[in-house]
């Protein structure tokens, strides 16, 4: 390959890695923001749920909590959507960090992002994928039991 042709390559390479880096980090930062609200909103309905705060609230605890809940469950699936496509494009951004790494190994270069064909299976695909698309759910179904009990209480 020619010096200008891997001169590019090198370009490319770098930005490939940066847009990678970034889409990580972007889902990392998702999924502490999908925590940090979470964590408040939960604090919201443990205080209603308190029973001398239920006897002194101006609004029906009981919806206030269906109210928060579904605020909850929206906020939780927009956040599993947000990740599932969030991890979608940045594998995408890797394996076009890949492609472009193959072209360089070609030329006496190494594995950086890749993961040699000889290594073990469970290195080509990181499980913190799952992860990442996981706890959103585990917030949707945590929001929709309490959104469930909220609904079926007023009738027992």
């Amino acid at each position: 390959m020619t010096s200008p042709a891997l001169d590019i390559l090198l370009e490319q390479y770098q930005i490939a890695v940066q847009l990678y880096q970034h889409e990580d980090e972007l889902n990392w930062a998702k999924l502490n923001h999908l925590f940090y609200i979470n964590s408040g909103l939960w604090a919201i309905v443990g205080f209603i749920l308190q029973a001398d705060i239920a006897q002194h609230a101006p609004l029906d605890p009981n919806f206030v909590v269906a109210f928060v809940s579904a605020v909850g469950l929206v906020v939780s699936v927009a956040f599993e959507i947000a990740l599932w496509y969030g991890t979608l494009y940045m594998y995408s951004r890797k394996n076009a960090v890949i492609h472009i790494e193959k072209a360089l190994i070609e030329q006496g270069g190494a594995h950086l992002v890749s993961v040699p064909t000889e290594a073990p299976s469970y290195l080509h695909r990181s499980p913190t994928m799952w992860m990442l698309r996981a706890v959103p759910a585990l917030f949707t179904l945590a929001w929709l039991a309490m959104l469930g009990i909220q609904c079926v209480r007023p009738l027992l």
